[in-house]
């Protein structure tokens, strides 16, 4: 038997205290996986994720027996953290040499952010801190301007933000009033409030162009995804928009970072962990982002997203949101004065409680070297 004993995987969905609408449809729970590994030594690694819609369990469950069932198989020989995670990097390289589906590339990623909880706790040391730890604190920006908030609504919500000291707010763009929207926010909270824009990808370049120049009169920080996120799209609405850029949370190739971080046709690059199929997949083009003197931002998840952000010198701007229940976590992330500062504890630094896991698990798979799969709701 080799260094990992015991996989368990656990689906979770956490109801919304405010559900609210996104460009795509109602959202009144947020779906996630957990993957918790259990080494021979006792250590427990656990990797989360989460999203407003992509993350469907059902489908990502059966690819993460499956690559389950090849570490415990190849792996036989494994007995210590470090050699673990070399053999993990070979393989998650071969995983991510062919396109994954998206179910698949979210299993990696719940592996691979679990793989790196026990490595590092092993080599007590933060995530934060192994990678380099470039910087001891991120700034945030508020990103709950849904479609669904009335103006009210809006600025309630910039407030909640503004007494925490996050001095920054997006808003979700594909309101008929949108101008009147960000007027309302900005005449509201003040000139010196950083205000940014989200279009989801919902316009043409000539539409987004159009909204973009509409919009200059505010003094907008960033429009994000304005347009369907092909490199043409981006190179065209590069050159005419009246905005800066900001994108990647729905790019999934790196040979498309690399593209458009060679070509600089974003401003600011956002990198979601799930669709980056991990820890590791998020430090590659956090590299290449940092290469070309490219602003670094986290797309949700700023629970595990602070210490990776952080740990790079370009590391920009923390997506902070109030979606989740509170006290679901073993550790806390007060922020001060609009900053978040990276966990100093030995691991990822974001572990769901067994209170947490207990009572919003949908059910638990456990997976053991003998292949032996038991579920339990």
């Amino acid at each position: 038997m080799g260094f990992v004993t015991n996989a368990e995987i656990l689906p979770i969905s956490f109801p919304l205290a405010k559900p609210f609408s996104n460009h795509v449809r109602p959202v009144t729970h947020i779906q996630g996986m957990v993957v918790k590994l259990t080494t021979d030594s006792g250590i427990v690694g656990q990797g989360f994720i989460y999203g407003l819609s992509n993350i469907v369990p059902a489908e990502i469950i059966p690819h993460i027996k499956d690559i389950m069932q090849i570490v415990f198989e190849e792996c036989e020989e494994t007995h210590n953290a470090n050699q673990l995670m070399s053999y993990w990097n070979q393989r998650w390289h071969d995983y991510r040499s062919t396109k994954c589906p998206a179910p698949q590339l979210y299993a990696l990623a719940v592996i691979d952010i679990a793989m790196w909880d026990v490595f590092t706790k092993a080599n007590d040391i933060s995530l934060h801190a192994f990678l380099g730890g470039h910087l001891s604190k991120i700034p945030a920006y508020g990103t709950t301007g849904w479609l669904s908030l009335s103006v009210p609504e809006l600025i309630k919500e910039c407030l909640f933000y503004k007494r925490k000291g996050i001095n920054a707010f997006k808003l979700r763009l594909g309101s008929p009033d949108d101008y009147a929207r960000v007027k309302a926010i900005r005449t509201a909270m003040g000139d010196d409030f950083v205000l940014t824009v989200d279009a989801n990808q919902r316009y043409s370049v000539e539409q987004a162009a159009s909204i973009a120049k509409e919009l200059s009169v505010f003094n907008i920080t960033w429009i994000e995804e304005p347009t369907a996120n092909t490199l043409p799209s981006i190179e065209a609405i590069r050159k005419i928009s009246s905005l800066p850029i900001a994108l990647g949370e729905n790019i999934i190739e790196k040979s498309d970072f690399e593209a458009i971080c060679e070509k600089k046709l974003t401003d600011y690059l956002q990198l979601d962990l799930p669709r980056c199929a991990g820890i590791t997949g998020f430090c590659e083009i956090a590299k290449i982002a940092l290469q070309h003197n490219i602003p670094l931002c986290s797309h949700l998840m700023y629970e595990l997203s602070i210490g990776l952000v952080a740990a790079f010198p370009n590391g920009h701007l923390l997506e902070y949101d109030n979606l989740l229940p509170p006290d679901i976590f073993a550790e806390s992330f007060p922020v001060d004065q609009g900053y978040l500062y990276p966990s100093k504890a030995p691991g990822n630094g974001a572990t769901l409680t067994e209170a947490a896991l207990q009572k919003y698990q949908t059910a638990c798979y456990q997976l053991t070297p003998e292949k032996k799969i038991r579920c339990s709701l």
